[in-house]
């Protein structure tokens, strides 16, 4: 498929707009991919934006919506009529529908609600974090018994999800349960990719000074959370493996300590080191990694060994 030149198509639209042309300006949008009407749509300042949404195919409205980044997205939902937005929230995947209701006014999130037509499959997820796996999930899913044969399954997929794209091996979601293995929801892979583009830049953003000090501790406290549950999983591992290996219970206590306590300090460095080099007018990007693995490498013998001299000793 040829890219798409968004820009002229955007002087378009605007000409369209300034002659209240609203049928050529919607037909213009509305022939573009998703990616595409949100990134003219961004382009566009409030009024026009105002002006042309309404006029959209409401199908055409939530995928501009869920396309947008969160905050531009919350923006327009606040303008909106309630009744309008609750017809383009009807037409947005669940957890998309979700995570922009958890950004708008807490009092009109009930008015739009009690408006929906499907809102019971929005509510349940608006008790999660949006970054949690509940947040993620969307409960839009298709579920079949396990002893109906394959040609009425393929039959009941054709007739509730008739554009749903199926391919062969690849694993298209992520199942979400609950305590009791219970299926809730998925989560699609879209929505893993941006958690991991967003992951990704955090860290770049990190290393190359892109990050504003207030957003370097955020992510500091994401990386200690982070390296305390992977700490606690392979430390509890490796201590059984040591327990198993030499027999020893506290030689297996002094690795399940000391591998989350290095982990956390792994974190804690990555996250702290660019950021002094930041307030010391010192490019991140050309000294962190050296500094970071040095300081995690330094921490890790010392906690390791310390450990093994604070607890070791005493047994002998």
């Amino acid at each position: 498929m040829d890219p798409v030149d968004v820009d002229a198509i955007l002087d378009r639209v605007r000409e369209a707009l300034a002659a209240e042309d609203w049928s050529q300006a919607v037909a213009l949008v509305e022939a573009l991919r998703p990616p595409d009407q949100a990134e003219l749509f961004s382009d566009l300042p409030p009024v026009e934006q105002d002006q042309l949404l309404p006029r959209l195919d409401r199908e055409d409205s939530a995928d501009i919506l869920e396309e947008l980044a969160a905050a531009a997205a919350a923006e327009i939902a606040a303008r909106l009529e309630t009744e309008e937005l609750a017809q383009i929230l009807d037409e947005m995947e669940p957890d998309e529908a979700a995570g922009l209701l958890g950004d708008i006014a807490p009092e009109r999130v009930d008015q739009v609600l009690a408006i929906m037509d499907e809102p019971e499959e929005v509510r349940p997820l608006l008790v999660h974090a949006d970054d949690s796996a509940g947040g993620l999930m969307t409960s839009a899913n298709i579920t079949l018994h396990r002893e109906v044969m394959v040609e009425q399954a393929i039959a009941h997929l054709r007739v509730v999800a008739p554009e749903a794209e199926m391919a062969r091996y690849d694993l298209l979601a992520l199942p979400v349960v609950d305590e009791e293995g219970h299926l809730i929801g998925i989560i699609t892979h879209d929505d893993l990719v941006d958690v991991l583009e967003n992951e990704a830049t955090t860290v770049r953003g990190l290393a190359l000074g892109e990050l504003e000090p207030r957003d370097g501790l955020r992510a500091m406290g994401k990386e200690v959370l982070i390296g305390l549950a992977n700490g606690v999983a392979i430390g509890c591992l490796v201590a059984l493996i040591a327990l198993w290996w030499k027999g020893t219970p506290m030689l297996g206590v002094v690795v399940g300590l000391a591998t989350p306590l290095n982990l956390i300090g792994a974190g804690i460095a990555g996250a702290l080191v660019p950021l002094v080099m930041q307030v010391l007018r010192v490019d991140p990007a050309l000294g962190s990694p050296i500094l970071v693995t040095t300081i995690t490498d330094t921490s890790g013998y010392f906690v390791y060994l310390g450990l093994a001299t604070l607890i070791l000793t005493r047994l002998i």
